[in-house]
Parts: structure tokens; C-alpha cells; sequence
């Protein structure tokens, strides 16, 4: 009997219990839509409420969230990667806070032409500068710019009061700490462009953002969401570098209503993905505390990077889900992204903290080859029921795979379940008519594992097997199916989901025939100008 059920419930169903992880250790739907969770500006959407209607466009996410939400940056990355997918939204509580703000001076008249480049998100946006410009005139002209860079939908604005341009998160809570960054080498940068100038901006001391978004209300409403169809992927701007709690109106929160949907007794389906940019301490404290450690989750790490939790989350999550819906089992370790290299080489992950993340439920994305690379998708989990390092369920295709594998095997069993039940006839005897056995019920499950094992299963909708081929007779033998009466079954099934080629270790040896010694003379004699 599956964990937490009642065996007197008297209601109809197919319950599961997933159990990952459950072998030896070696050291839903099928749109699979997107749920984004973050603060909304403005906008019609409802706080705490997730609507029926997907965001259509771009232009329809800027009506319904704001320009300048982490909502809008959240559509906007996924978009761009998978611009087919079907996207709905938590706008949540914001907070009662305020915004992040620092002060950048402006000194000395331009003594050179070019362009000052202020780099915001990773991006650069250039204001002209003409040689004799003053301090109050370009301070002026940063101030008029940022109301138009990407046509305004930046998440920071700005006032100016010559020589002095104030830079203000435009959602409130530290979140905007991000964004605007503390020091000269964080977040918002000024670089000069052009030949030597005496004219300088310098960036002031910033003045943190307070209070965090509260997500208490707005969970409430995701079981209704997940049931009608509405969620697979949840991509959450929230984040943490302190240890989160159940009760944090936050990721720790989240998380517990993620565990709780995934019971037998509710038997929903998501994952969930989230970032962090703190350090690799901080990112291990988040990950290994009791309230996440979650197998459907994906817990990312970039440190310091200049787009927010938001962007990165989501950019990853449309690169997971354009590749696990063309094949459940894919194999992202690896993979380039979109997301920035860090400005400080400090920040790229040393091959200790990669191991460290890894080994704690992390997924690393450090700059390598040129490009900002998932190391190895992985699930949260790293820790068993003791608190002991367990990575039987670390590979990131784990969750989708056994999710495709429950929905697929479940439709197939109901599309031959006959409308009574009973145990299996004497050996020899006559099937019942219009009955489904344990014996039915195993061929379905048998003809299920070919499928799986296939190297183009079901008609080669996808490209290669989902289970592991070598197990098939294994999983197929292992399968229990036990009538229990009163029309009931207990199904228990060891399933094995294919394995990724992770690494590969190679011994070369040098194999050539060795040199045969000569003597000083015979040098001499084929190279004269090279002796004395």
C-alpha cells in the first residue's frame, strides 16, 4: 500500500508512489506548460491568482504584468528559446518594502568623444558623449537614456539631480540588490568608450532593498492550477542564501506545497526549477535544508551573474523543456545557454565548487568554452530520509522520464480495463469475460516495458529508449500485480530509467619504439654548423 493511503478510501482511482531512487546506489501533460511565479507592475492580472488564459505575446505580458516586472523578464527569456510554449502566471504579494537605490556621480567635463557604456543585465546601453559635455549635461542625457533603453522595460529607473543620476530598482525587496549591485564590479557598471577622458562617473554606496514578495497566498491556489493541466515546469524568481523554512512565504514554502502535491493521496506531477547567485557556502545551505533536497526540483547556481534568479531560471527551464519534449530522457550535461559569462573571473566556479555543488544538489552553470554552460543538470536530492548522501536520483531526466512513463503505462491500462475485477482463473482455466486480472494487467505492463526499452519507442515518436534496454527482462519479471478484492489491485514495479554517459576515464600510453643512442661524432657529422 502506497505511503499515506487509506485502503478504506472509498473513492475510484489509480494512485502511484514514486520511490527514486530505490535500486543500488553507484557512488502529465503533454503540453507540459509553464507556470511563472514573481512580482507583476501594474497590469490587469490578478494578485495571487493564476488565470485560465496563457499570456499570448509579448505585447499581451506587458498589459497583463508590466514592462518592468520580474514576471515580464521571466516570459521574455523563455520566449526567446521557446516561443511556442504555453505560459501562465503567479503574480504575487510584492513587498511592503522598499527598492534598492545607489547614486552615480558625474565628474569633470568630457576631454574625448565616444560614449559612455552602462551595463545593466548584462548588457550594455551606450550615451553619446561629445568632447567639452559637463558633468551636468551627461548626467542629464544618462537620465533621459534610461527612460528609452530597451524601449523601457528595464527593471530600474532613474531621477537626476546634476551632476548626480539616481539609479532605483523598479520591484521592491533586495531582489533589486541584484540588479543594481554593490560596487563598481556588481550589477549596474559605467565604462568609458573612446580615446582618454578626464570625465568620470563614479557609482555610489547602494542602499539596499528590504522586505521580500509574499508567495503564502498565492500557493494556495497552485493544486487547483496543476489539476486543470495548467503546470509542469513552476519557474519561481524566488531564491534564498539563508536556510529557507515551510513557513518562509517563500521558496522553502513553495517547496513543501510542491512535496505535498506529489503525495499518493493528491498524485499531481511538476517540477520545479529556481537560481541562486550567492556563494557556493550559501548555495549548499539552501539546497541541503530539510524544507528542499526535493527530487522534482532543480536548485541552479550562477554566482553573482548579471541576469536576476528570474531570467535564469527561466532561460534553463525553456532549454530543459524544448529538449525533454522532443525526448523525455535527453541529455542536457553540457549544454551552452544564453546566460552571461560572470564580470569577475572570481566568480566562475572553481573545479572544487562544481564538485561541491554537484555533490549537494546544485546545478553548477559555469563559464566554460566559451559560453555559460549547464555542467550537469541534476535534481535537488542529494540526501536520504537520514540525512545521509544519497545520488541514486541526481540525473535531471529522472523526474520527467518516470512522469512520462506513469502517465503513458496508466493511459494503456485504462484503455484495456474492463469493468469488473478479480484475481487470475486456476492454471488452465478460462479468462472471465469482461474482467480485468492480474494476468491482463502484467501484459499491458510487459507490452509498456518494449515500448520504454524500444530505441524508437511508440512508433518512434521519440528518438532513442527511455528505460535502460539491458534491464527489460529484469522489469518485466519484477512486476507485482496482486488482486486484493472488493475490485482492488496493488501494482509495484521496479523501473529503471535509461542512464547518461557521464564521463569516460582513458589511459594513454606512448607505445613508439625508443631512440638508439649516437655518439658525439655521428652529431657532428650530419649537423657541422651546429658544433663548435
Amino acid at each position: 500500500m502506497a505511503t499515506g493511503l487509506d485502503p478504506n478510501d472509498p473513492r475510484p482511482a489509480h494512485w502511484r508512489e514514486y520511490k527514486p531512487g530505490s535500486g543500488q546506489g553507484s557512488g502529465a501533460s503533454s503540453s507540459l506548460p509553464y507556470l511563472l511565479c514573481g512580482n507583476k507592475i501594474g497590469g490587469t492580472e490578478t494578485l495571487d491568482k493564476i488565470s485560465d488564459l496563457p499570456l499570448a505575446d509579448e505585447a499581451d505580458a506587458i498589459a497583463r504584468v508590466g514592462a518592468r516586472s520580474e514576471l515580464y523578464l521571466e516570459f521574455r527569456k523563455l520566449k526567446k528559446i521557446d516561443p511556442d510554449a504555453v505560459c501562465r502566471v503567479l503574480p504575487v504579494t510584492e513587498s511592503a518594502g522598499i527598492a534598492a537605490t545607489f547614486d552615480a556621480t558625474v565628474a569633470n567635463a568630457s576631454t574625448a568623444a565616444g560614449a559612455w557604456a552602462i551595463t545593466i543585465l548584462g548588457d550594455d546601453y551606450l550615451v553619446p558623449v561629445a568632447v567639452g559635455d559637463t558633468a551636468n549635461a551627461v548626467s542629464t542625457a544618462i537620465n533621459t537614456a534610461m527612460a528609452s533603453f530597451d524601449e523601457g522595460k528595464l527593471p530600474v529607473t532613474t531621477t537626476v539631480a546634476a551632476p548626480v543620476v539616481t539609479f532605483t530598482a523598479a520591484n521592491k525587496g533586495t531582489r533589486g540588490d541584484q540588479i543594481l549591485g554593490s560596487g563598481a564590479s556588481r550589477g549596474i557598471r559605467f565604462r568609458w568608450i573612446g580615446p582618454t577622458n578626464a570625465q568620470t562617473i563614479t557609482k555610489g554606496a547602494l542602499t539596499s532593498g528590504t522586505l521580500e514578495d509574499d508567495y503564502t497566498a498565492g500557493i494556495a491556489e497552485l493544486e487547483a492550477a496543476v489539476r486543470k493541466g495548467f503546470v509542469y515546469y513552476l519557474v519561481t524568481s524566488k531564491t534564498a542564501t539563508a536556510a529557507p523554512s515551510t513557513t518562509d512565504n517563500g521558496i522553502g514554502e513553495l517547496l513543501a506545497e510542491v512535496k505535498r502535491l506529489k503525495l499518493p493521496s493528491v498524485g499531481l506531477d511538476l517540477v520545479v526549477l529556481f537560481a541562486m547567485v550567492g556563494t557556493n557556502a550559501q548555495a549548499v545551505t539552501v539546497a541541503t535544508h530539510s524544507s528542499m533536497n526535493d527530487w522534482t526540483t532543480f536548485a541552479l547556481w550562477a554566482e553573482n551573474n548579471d541576469w536576476t534568479t528570474a531570467m535564469i531560471a527561466a532561460h534553463v527551464a525553456a532549454q530543459v523543456r524544448i529538449r525533454q519534449i522532443a525526448y523525455p530522457a535527453d541529455n542536457l550535461n553540457g549544454l551552452a545557454t544564453d546566460i552571461p559569462k560572470p564580470y569577475l573571473n572570481a566568480d566562475i566556479p572553481t573545479s572544487t565548487e562544481v564538485v561541491t555543488a554537484l555533490n549537494n544538489g546544485i546545478t553548477p552553470l559555469a563559464f566554460e568554452k566559451g559560453a555559460t554552460r549547464i555542467v550537469r543538470l541534476i535534481t535537488n536530492q542529494s540526501l536520504n530520509a537520514q540525512g545521509n548522501n544519497d545520488y541514486r536520483v541526481r540525473e535531471g531526466h529522472i523526474p520527467r522520464v518516470l512522469h512520462y512513463g506513469w502517465a503513458t503505462f496508466l493511459g494503456m491500462l485504462q484503455d484495456e480495463a474492463q469493468a469488473n475485477a478479480d484475481d487470475d482463473p486456476p492454471e488452465g482455466g478460462i479468462p472471465p469475460t469482461k474482467t480485468t486480472t492480474p494476468s491482463s494487467i502484467v501484459a499491458v505492463h510487459d507490452r509498456f516495458i518494449d515500448e520504454m526499452c524500444s530505441p524508437a519507442p511508440f512508433a518512434g515518436r521519440f528518438s532513442g529508449p527511455l528505460f535502460k534496454p539491458s534491464a527489460k527482462d529484469a522489469m518485466k519479471k519484477n512486476f507485482v500485480c496482486k488482486y486484493l478484492g472488493g475490485g482492488a489491485f496493488n501494482l509495484t514495479t521496479d523501473w529503471k530509467v535509461v542512464e547518461h554517459l557521464i564521463k569516460t576515464t582513458t589511459e594513454i600510453r606512448e607505445t613508439g619504439v625508443g631512440y638508439l643512442y649516437q655518439d658525439e661524432a655521428w652529431f657532428s657529422e650530419i649537423n657541422p654548423r651546429r658544433m663548435p
